[in-house]
């Protein structure tokens, strides 16, 4: 993306499965390195989790509960193709608007407009029925996957903005050491941490 973005997202799933909702804030690329800096954050439970990218070191963050103290461990470094996957969902929004905008389609598209939460998006539909739409400005904003079985999972932008404060790429806590071979320091087992790191 060539301009920094927050937004918040709604996964929602064909199945009838609990929507996902998460927010994201993110940076421009570089020039000659592969991704800007980003931050991930939904629920957990009733606290919060946190993914920054700053700087290109990776950290996660955990807050248990609205008054506890934030935990954060780093810098993380995946070790596995699961835990790069991982990191990869993360940025899913920004992943999605960089295969539309680039040529590697293997079949026919069609271009249309759709107006999503009042915004006129440009649109592209592939012929297996997936449909992935971006802002004027360059941000992914709506997908579809193609249908199975008569359902089809969609995610969509509810808020979009340009602007936005970087103290959100400030760790909320001085991060602990990942310890080798064993569990992130922020799940002790009081919570669920949907954490990429090492498994015990």
């Amino acid at each position: 993306m060539s301009v920094p973005f927050a937004a918040s997202y709604v996964l929602s799933y064909g199945d009838g499965d609990a929507p996902l909702r998460f927010n994201v804030w993110s940076e421009p690329e570089i020039p000659n390195k592969t991704q800007g800096d980003f931050v991930y954050q939904t629920r957990l439970h009733r606290g919060t989790f946190r993914f920054v990218r700053t700087h290109g070191t990776d950290y996660e963050c955990v807050q248990a509960t609205v008054k506890a103290k934030w935990r954060c461990v780093g810098p993380y470094v995946p070790d596995s193709n699961d835990q790069i996957m991982q990191v990869e969902s993360y940025r899913l929004p920004m992943f999605v608007g960089e295969q539309i905008v680039s040529d590697g389609f293997a079949q026919p598209l069609r271009l249309f407009y759709r107006v999503v939460h009042g915004q006129r998006l440009w649109c592209l539909s592939l012929d297996d029925g997936a449909v992935w739409c971006l802002a004027r400005s360059g941000q992914f904003v709506y997908s579809q996957d193609p249908p199975a079985n008569g359902q089809s999972n969609r995610m969509e932008a509810v808020s979009l903005s340009l602007k936005y404060s970087r103290r959100i790429f400030v760790l909320a806590a001085k991060p602990q050491t990942l310890k080798e071979g064993g569990p992130p320091a922020i799940c002790d087992g009081s919570v669920y941490c949907p954490s990429p790191g090492p498994e015990p």
